[in-house]
């Protein structure tokens, strides 16, 4: 529950949501240790406890630096390739301008 305070959209709250239902079916779907840890692929059960009692305990830090919010004053750093300065945020723009556009020209049979 104490996850909701994190924004839906925030990449944390959906990793974590994701790992605890894929974990809990994973769990309801059968009662045998073993199997319920080669589907995890995170260790033992009792390591896989550790993980979720961890997690707990990272929350409220995470909750408190609110990492999902930028800054007002936040600048994008530039990326310089072979001497030339580019600005990833306008060319992963305009790759999903392009993307865009190139999906609305495309007809059914495409």
């Amino acid at each position: 529950e104490e996850v909701k305070q994190v924004p839906v959209t925030a990449a944390y709250r959906q990793n974590c949501e994701g790992i605890t239902r894929w974990r809990l079916s994973v769990c309801e779907a059968t009662h045998s240790h073993k199997e319920i840890e080669m589907a995890i692929e995170a260790g033992s059960i009792e390591e896989v406890v550790d993980q979720a009692k961890m997690e707990l305990e990272l929350l409220p830090f995470v909750i408190s630096r609110r990492p999902w919010e930028v800054p007002v004053d936040w600048e994008p750093p530039q990326f310089m390739v072979d001497g030339f300065e580019f600005d990833w945020m306008k060319l992963r723009q305009d790759r999903i301008d392009k993307s865009i556009k190139m999906r609305s020209e495309m007809t059914e049979q495409d």
